[in-house]
């Protein structure tokens, strides 16, 4: 689907996520909401991903502990894995990231 850039609900997904760029997720499930958010923004609309991207960084640099990893809601492992990957998107590691 992320291929499929056309279709209205993606275009829907995006202006949404886009007219709310402070909600970095504090919530429950906030390391996945972090990612998928990351996700969605970083392959709909750069300039909008870019601009998210630094308030992440903002915010995630208060729960970062002394050796540098996330305790998260699930443990370090997963939450230092997830903040990570939410911040390092726009380098494109993985194929699943590409534009």
């Amino acid at each position: 689907m992320a291929r499929r850039k056309d279709l209205k609900q993606f275009k829907a997904t995006l202006f949404y996520l886009t007219q709310r760029l402070e909600n970095t997720a504090q919530q429950h499930y906030a390391e996945y909401t972090r990612y998928d958010q990351a996700q969605s923004r970083c392959q709909g609309d750069v300039e909008a991903w870019k601009k998210w991207v630094k308030l992440l960084v903002r915010q995630l640099k208060t729960p970062q502990l002394k050796d540098g990893s996330f305790q998260g809601q699930f443990g370090p492992t997963v939450g230092t894995s997830l903040s990570l990957l939410s911040l390092a998107l726009n380098y494109r590691f993985l194929p699943i990231y590409e534009r």
